[in-house]
């Protein structure tokens, strides 16, 4: 069986995830302070939130759609 191709969706959620853990590393190395961490995580997730939020509705509107057409 084919394995199904990763969504955008998905994309961004392994991005969302990879940019935590570098975060994290930069911190753990003391490159930066755990504030400067703090900050940094909280903005980009709610971006990162955002934009996933945005590509699951597009998505549902996308399946309302061929829903509609199908019948």
């Amino acid at each position: 069986m084919a394995e199904a191709k990763p969504t955008k969706v998905d994309k961004l959620k392994a991005a969302h995830k990879a940019w935590k853990a570098g975060v994290a590393a930069v911190a753990r190395f003391k490159f930066i302070t755990p504030e400067e961490k703090a900050t940094l995580a909280a903005r980009f997730d709610e971006q990162f939130k955002a934009a996933i939020a945005e590509e699951k509705a597009k998505l549902k509107a996308k399946a309302k759609k061929a829903k509609k057409a199908k019948k």
